[in-house]
C-alpha cells in the first residue's frame, strides 16, 4: 500500500501530542488513506494525472512523464521494461526524457548492465529513492561520473511495476545533478509520483503492446504458418504448411494484409498476444508419437 501523504503530514505534527486532536487527526488519516479516490498532494500532478486519460501515443505519454518530472522538481522521466511478460513483445520498450548523447552512451556501453537503478527495480517491488540502490565498486562510480558529465544526476526516484500477465517496468524520474535538498522535494511528491508511474505502466501497456483491434480474421492456414515461423528452430527453412497450396510469399502478403502490420514478425507477435494460437487447430506436425523409431502395437 502506498504511504499516502496526508498521513507523513499529520504524523509529523501531532507526533509527541497525546490529546484528543491527535487522535481525531490520525483519524483524518484512515478516512483519507482507504478512499477509493487518490488525493493529490500537488495540483499540477492532478492535472497532469488527469491529462493522461487524453493521451493518444507512445510520444504523448513521454511528453507527459516529463511535464510530470518538471512539475514535481525533477530533470527528466524515464520508463522502462524489464521484464516482457506473457502477452507478447512491446513495440517500444524505453520512453524517454533523457538527452540523445546520453541514450547513445546508455547504448555503446551496454550500460542497462551496470546501471544499479535498473537492477535495483529488476529485483525489487517496492518504490525506492536512487541512494537505496544497491551497488557500488569501480564501475558504478564510473557509470556515474559519465552520467554526471552528460548532464545526468545521481539522486531520483523510481517505482517498480508488475503487471498482472508477468512483464515488469520501471518508471525513474532524475534529478539534475545540481539540485538542491533532493531528499526534501522527493518527500513532499513521492505518493503523488507512485501513483502517476501506476497510472503510467497502464497506458503505455495499452499503446506497446503488438496488439490488433479486432478479431483475427486470418485463415487456418494463415495462423499455421506463423505458428511455424514461432516456433521452428529454424526459421530461416520453417516454409509454409506442407499442404497448403499457396506459395509462402503469398501467404506473407496476405497476412501483412489483412492485419495491417509492417512485416511478418510484427504479424507473428500479434497473434502471440492476442492468444490466436490457442484456437489453431492439431494438425499432424503437432503429433509426438509414442511409437517413432519402433514398430506400432497392433
Amino acid at each position: 500500500m502506498i504511504r499516502h501523504w496526508v498521513q507523513d503530514v499529520i504524523e509529523a505534527a501531532v507526533a509527541s501530542d497525546g490529546c484528543d486532536v491527535a487522535d481525531d487527526l490520525r483519524r483524518i488519516v484512515s478516512i483519507v488513506r482507504d478512499s477509493e479516490q487518490y488525493m493529490f498532494r500537488s495540483p499540477d500532478l492532478a492535472d497532469l494525472s488527469e491529462a493522461m486519460i487524453e493521451i493518444e501515443s507512445i510520444d504523448d505519454l513521454s511528453r507527459l512523464l516529463w511535464d510530470v518530472a518538471i512539475a514535481a522538481g525533477f530533470q527528466h522521466a524515464t520508463l522502462f521494461v524489464l521484464r516482457q511478460g506473457s502477452r507478447g513483445a512491446f513495440r517500444q520498450r524505453i520512453c524517454t526524457s533523457y538527452p540523445t548523447s546520453w541514450i547513445n552512451r546508455f547504448q555503446e556501453r551496454n550500460y542497462q548492465f551496470v546501471d544499479p537503478i535498473v537492477a535495483a527495480a529488476m529485483s525489487g517491488q517496492a518504490p525506492f529513492s536512487f541512494s537505496q540502490a544497491a551497488g557500488s565498486g569501480p564501475v558504478i562510480d564510473d557509470f556515474w561520473k559519465d552520467a554526471n558529465a552528460h548532464g545526468i544526476g545521481r539522486d531520483g526516484f523510481c517505482v517498480p511495476i508488475s503487471t498482472f500477465d508477468g512483464s515488469k517496468i520501471g518508471v525513474s524520474f532524475t534529478f539534475a545533478p545540481d539540485v538542491i535538498e533532493p531528499k526534501v522535494r522527493l518527500a513532499r511528491h513521492r505518493s503523488d509520483l507512485t501513483v502517476i508511474a501506476h497510472n503510467a505502466v497502464e497506458a503505455f501497456c495499452f499503446f506497446a503492446r503488438a496488439s490488433y483491434d479486432g478479431d483475427s480474421t486470418l485463415t487456418s492456414a494463415e495462423l499455421r504458418y506463423l505458428h511455424i515461423l514461432m516456433s521452428s528452430e529454424d526459421s530461416a527453412t520453417a516454409g509454409r504448411p506442407s499442404h497448403c497450396s499457396v506459395t509462402e510469399a503469398a501467404l506473407q502478403r496476405s497476412i501483412i494484409e489483412k492485419l495491417q502490420v509492417r512485416n511478418i514478425f510484427h504479424a507473428v507477435a500479434v497473434a502471440a498476444a492476442n492468444k490466436w494460437f490457442d484456437d489453431l487447430p492439431y494438425d499432424l506436425s503437432d503429433v509426438a508419437h509414442a511409437t517413432a523409431g519402433r514398430a506400432e502395437a497392433s
